[in-house]
C-alpha cells in the first residue's frame, strides 16, 4: 500500500496531488463497498449543503455525475487496457450506476465536499464550477 501525505503520493513514478489521491481513494472505497454488497454503508451527510451557496444537487445532477464517472472509467480502461490488466488489475467499469439513488447521492455529495476543499481562493476562470 502506498502512503499518502499532504503533498500527495508517487505511484509508479507518477506524482499524484493530494486532491487526486483523495478523490481516487474515495471512489475506491465506494466501489469496494458496492462490490462487497455493503452499499448500505455508503451514507450521506444529512446536513450536507454545497459550498459558497451553490444550489442543491438535483436527482438529475447526481445521475449525470455518476454517468460521467462510469464513462470516464470505461474510457480509461478501453484506452489503457494493457496497463490496467497488467498493473492495476482493474479491467472492468465499477458501474456506480448500480448504486441505489440514496447511495448515488451520498457518493456525489461526498465528491462535491472534496472538491470544495480544493477550490482555489480566486477561480482561474469565470466558468469555475
Amino acid at each position: 500500500m502506498t502512503e499518502t501525505s499532504a503533498q500527495g503520493r508517487v505511484e509508479e513514478g507518477v506524482h499524484l496531488s493530494p486532491y487526486t489521491c483523495e478523490i481516487t481513494d474515495y471512489l475506491q472505497h465506494a466501489f469496494e463497498l458496492l462490490d462487497a454488497g455493503d452499499e448500505d454503508r455508503i451514507i450521506g451527510d444529512p446536513w450536507f449543503t454545497r459550498d459558497d451557496g451553490l444550489p442543491p444537487l438535483s436527482d438529475e445532477d447526481v445521475d449525470r455525475v455518476i454517468a460521467a464517472i462510469d464513462s470516464e472509467f470505461e474510457t480509461e480502461i478501453r484506452i489503457y487496457a494493457s496497463y490496467h490488466l497488467n498493473h492495476s488489475g482493474a479491467n472492468w467499469v465499477p458501474e456506480f450506476n448500480r448504486l441505489s439513488p440514496r447511495a448515488r447521492r451520498a457518493v456525489v455529495e461526498g465528491l462535491d465536499a472534496i472538491l470544495a476543499r480544493y477550490k482555489p481562493e480566486a477561480p482561474p476562470t469565470s466558468d469555475w464550477c
